[in-house]
């Protein structure tokens, strides 16, 4: 349920029950692009909706944004990292303190590109960003997730990234990727793919649910208990 945008209703109430306070997280300069950074326990093979995004993602969207990056997230020493700061060498990197305060440090940024995250979809969904950067891969791709929404078509700050497949299933063994294995994609694109899953999950729960109804069919004819068959007929 809480991996659903529409089951959110009205955004402010969610910024009042959790307050940006002024001495929360780290101010973010109006000219940088703030990168949030899923690796951690996804750093290696392990689940297969989550996982780092290729690096050359990254240098896409800063040449399309024309912004200086900023990461943030679980950037402790890795040969992902190692990767990701000799691509960007002179990079900032910020936050570590606290999950809290990184939290907050997002929610604080003007610009912002989350991860494949929910930690930091929800921390960029109530921020008051000018834009949040989504990849659709992984968790956030409606295409592979179907069951999940997330991705808030009618809110203006957003701007969707498609990621290609090939550059997601190999994000391990290429943890580069190139430009070409992403692009922008438009909200009606967006809302194309999100149509999809839809109907694609209406119809693997109909399969679900005609499959449970034939076992219990199935069950009650063939599985009665001794001397219980009938009262289980009359049933």
């Amino acid at each position: 349920m809480v991996l659903r945008v529409g089951n959110y209703g009205d955004i402010e109430r969610y910024r009042e029950m959790f307050p940006l306070r002024k001495d929360d997280g780290t101010q973010i300069a109006k000219d940088r692009l703030l990168i949030h950074v899923r690796a951690g326990d996804v750093g290696v093979p392990s689940h297969g909706s989550y996982g780092p995004i290729p690096i050359s993602y990254y240098q896409y969207l800063v040449s399309k944004t024309k912004l200086t990056p900023v990461f943030i997230g679980e950037t402790s020493p890795s040969p992902y990292i190692e990767a990701l700061t000799s691509e960007f060498p002179g990079a900032e990197f910020v936050g570590g303190a606290s999950a809290f305060e990184d939290f907050q440090t997002i929610r604080r940024a003007h610009h912002i590109a989350i991860s494949v995250s929910s930690f930091s979809w929800l921390a960029a969904f109530l921020s008051r960003a000018e834009t949040i950067h989504v990849p659709l891969a992984g968790l956030l791709d409606p295409r592979e997730r179907p069951d999940a929404d997330l991705l808030p078509l009618g809110d203006p700050r957003y701007r969707f990234h498609d990621v290609s497949a090939r550059a997601w299933k190999d994000r391990y063994s290429d943890v580069f990727a190139n430009h070409a294995d992403f692009r922008p994609l438009s909200v009606t694109e967006a809302k194309r793919l999100k149509g999809e899953a839809v109907r694609r999950t209406v119809v693997q729960n109909a399969r679900i649910h005609f499959g449970l109804m034939r076992r219990m069919i199935f069950n009650r004819k063939f599985h009665r208990l001794p001397g219980d068959s009938g009262q289980r007929e009359q049933t």
